[in-house]
């Protein structure tokens, strides 16, 4: 069930220096869900992606709705698991969310370069 009745709502920009650079997708999904699952039905969300050099750049911003006004105590669970993994794979990224007015702002931005490579061991020696 998606709380925007028209793709009008939706304000989507894209700044990419080269395709075939790397990107995590997958860590993107918490972010994007949250402004449809969080924001004001029918206000405008907008979804900015920039891959430039090595750096992955997403900002997104929502209109607050009026639910998640009431209740204040949201626990931003997804955010802060969104944060522990970006700790585990990267050395170097900044994720910064906040309330702005009648509005929420995440933006993430990583530095590509910094993924932290591990291997596994083998146990079936």
């Amino acid at each position: 069930n998606l709380r925007f009745s028209s793709k009008e709502n939706v304000v989507f920009e894209k700044e990419i220096d080269n395709y075939k650079i790397p990107f995590p997708p997958l860590l993107s999904f918490p972010i994007i869900e949250n402004i449809f699952k969080h924001g004001a039905v029918n206000e405008p969300v907008r979804i900015h992606f920039k891959i430039s050099k090595n750096s992955f750049t997403l900002r997104t911003e929502n209109y607050i709705g009026e639910s998640d006004r009431e209740n204040n105590k949201r626990s931003g669970l997804g955010l802060r698991n969104l944060n522990r993994q970006l700790e585990l794979l990267y050395e170097k990224y900044e994720l910064d969310y906040q309330k702005e007015d009648d509005r929420f702002v995440v933006s993430l931005t990583i530095d590509l370069n910094t993924y932290v490579h591990f291997e596994m061991p083998d146990h079936r020696r």
